[in-house]
């Protein structure tokens, strides 16, 4: 059994449509994507649907020097959620100098 998660401030969890092997959604069938920090490093996982065409993922690096990151979202009951915000900040030391960034970033989610 893998770990569980939950989105939250710096969890996210999507729910997607699981896919034939011709890229048609299945119906009621769903597969699932979730970003999640590991202390500095942000991590994917996508855990498909036993039926779904699409390929697991486990914990595929995205960043790893990830010092802030945050989700926030348009509504507190995540059924009813729209939009989800992120706040993402990096830090490293590229040839003896610290390089920092800063990006931010709004996405419509389509709730089924």
């Amino acid at each position: 059994a893998g770990a569980l998660y939950a989105s939250g401030a710096t969890v996210l969890v999507l729910q997607l449509p699981a896919l034939d092997a011709t890229d048609n959604p299945i119906a009621n069938t769903w597969d699932y994507a979730v970003f999640y920090l590991n202390g500095s490093k942000l991590m994917e996982l996508l855990q498909p649907d036993p039926v779904s065409a699409r390929l697991a993922i486990s914990g595929r690096l995205l960043s790893d020097s990830v010092s802030a990151l945050t989700f926030s979202y348009d509504n507190p009951s995540f059924a009813s959620v729209r939009t989800v915000s992120l706040d993402l900040q990096t830090q490293a030391t590229e040839h003896g100098q610290t390089v920092s960034q800063h990006g931010a970033a709004k996405a419509k989610l389509r709730n089924y």
